[in-house]
């Protein structure tokens, strides 16, 4: 498993600008591997939320694919960032 921390930061996208729920979408994940959580959010009025990665047995193993993760909030705000993902053969 992996553990991955969302931050709203940078670029305008802070919480003194809005307080809506956040859409968290992650794409380019390696074969086999998905998010835990079924609602990618970040909750009203906070600013973190901690998504876990988890590597299926058939996942394929990768070292250091790049992947995004998109956050997308009210009037069109929306912010894309690029994470290095490894999958390891279980031990």
């Amino acid at each position: 498993m992996y553990s991955y921390r969302c931050t709203l930061n940078g670029k305008g996208n802070t919480r003194k600008n809005f307080d809506e729920p956040v859409d968290v979408k992650f794409d380019e994940l390696p074969t086999g591997v998905e998010v835990e959580e079924r609602s990618a959010k970040i909750a009203k009025g906070e600013t973190t939320a901690k998504f876990i990665l988890k590597a299926s047995d058939k996942a394929k193993l990768v070292e250091n694919q790049e992947a995004k993760v998109t956050v997308s909030g009210p009037d069109g705000m929306k912010a894309t960032e690029t994470f290095k993902v490894t999958v390891k053969e279980k031990k």
